[in-house]
């Protein structure tokens, strides 16, 4: 009776009310369970997958909310969603998922996306690039490069782009070495499986370990170089730990600072409109559907509506009656969805130019 009265209705039971308040819930779910006992209930596992991650049953059996740094990283955020997981870039945080969008780059054409996939927010970006590259190729057969930032970047990842067939044009992965002589200054002999510094001395241990390659110098060669101190203040000697595909590595750093390579990677720069774009115009950001299925198809209906706007710009340029009809659908169509959805569907302030144009053709054509 007593959960009944507090818990009766809809009402918001979140963390606010500090550690007694919580102490309070945990104490109410854990009752809560009990009365259910063995009978099956809607999202009952959920609760006692909830209670375990986020509250500790002391020996007087009273649950106690768990410290920060106890919580599992891998816990249920929002009980309407057990599948949801945080992300987190820079500064930004989020739960939800990571959307990848794949457009055409045409010079002087019109980019319509052409592929989206949905993954885990906590999912790097460079583990789904190749991935990506496969299903561009099945979709845009003619493609010849697939251009991306640097977070796609990767070796591994260019050597299986290129053996579909297409040539990765992303920023590769800076030399982190810091202050002392960068990997990049020594040379690798990948056959004899030795490395030879800049003053000339050979490596006396090479072991691959996973996907690189433990590297170490003579320590008493390296106290005599007269270069100690600024390579390495070891004792032990100057460790590396470079790549299997560290000589691809080195060949996609000396592409990046060819002219050819600056000029591609530009035609990259229309898709953060089109995100911009999808997510202020077509609700991207913000998904209308629970659980994972769902919120991947309301990303791929975000695309294309994306789609369809673009259409409906191109076919409105077009001189003759056609271009004046798709004028005024265009109209229409606007005014319907702001009806609908109102401003969050088609902010006011965030007309882009093009659009301003195009409506004042249908004024002119109307």
């Amino acid at each position: 009776m007593r959960l009944h009265e507090a818990y009766g209705e809809a009402v918001w039971v979140g963390s606010g009310g500090g550690e007694q308040k919580l102490s309070e819930l945990g104490r109410d779910g854990f009752a809560l369970l009990e009365l259910c006992g063995e009978r099956p209930a809607q999202r009952k596992e959920v609760l006692k997958q909830i209670l375990q991650e986020n509250f500790i049953c002391s020996q007087d059996d009273e649950p106690k909310p768990r410290p920060p740094q106890q919580l599992p990283k891998d816990r249920i955020l929002t009980p309407h969603e057990p599948d949801v997981r945080a992300g987190k870039k820079r500064n930004h945080s989020w739960l939800g998922d990571k959307v990848h969008l794949v457009e055409t780059a045409e010079p002087g054409e019109t980019a319509f996306v052409v592929d989206v996939m949905t993954t885990d927010p906590r999912v790097e970006d460079s583990t789904v690039t190749q991935e990506l590259a496969q299903r561009s190729r099945l979709i845009v057969p003619q493609a010849e490069t697939l251009i991306a930032d640097s977070g796609y970047a990767s070796a591994a990842n260019s050597k299986a782009v290129a053996a579909l067939g297409l040539e990765l044009i992303a920023p590769p992965r800076a030399d982190t070495s810091g202050k002392a002589i960068p990997a990049s200054d020594f040379e690798f002999d990948f056959e004899r499986r030795v490395a030879r510094c800049p003053e000339g001395h050979e490596s006396v241990y090479w072991k691959p370990s996973g996907r690189n390659i433990k590297v170490r110098f003579d320590a008493a060669t390296c106290r005599a170089c007269p270069r100690w101190g600024q390579c390495t203040s070891n004792r032990r000697g100057r460790f590396l730990g470079v790549s299997r595909d560290y000589e691809q590595l080195l060949c996609d750093r000396q592409r990046a600072c060819q002219p050819r390579f600056a000029e591609l990677y530009r035609l990259r720069s229309p898709i953060e409109a089109s995100i911009s774009e999808a997510v202020h115009c077509c609700g991207l950001r913000r998904s209308r559907y629970r659980s994972g299925p769902k919120r991947a198809f309301h990303a791929i209906l975000a695309a294309t509506a994306l789609n369809v706007r673009r259409l409906l710009r191109c076919l409105a340029t077009e001189k003759g009656p056609q271009g004046r009809f798709i004028c005024v659908f265009w109209r229409l169509l606007r005014a319907a969805v702001r009806r609908v959805y109102g401003p969050i569907a088609a902010p006011q302030r965030r007309i882009r130019a093009d659009q301003q144009r195009l409506a004042q053709i249908a004024f002119a054509h109307t």
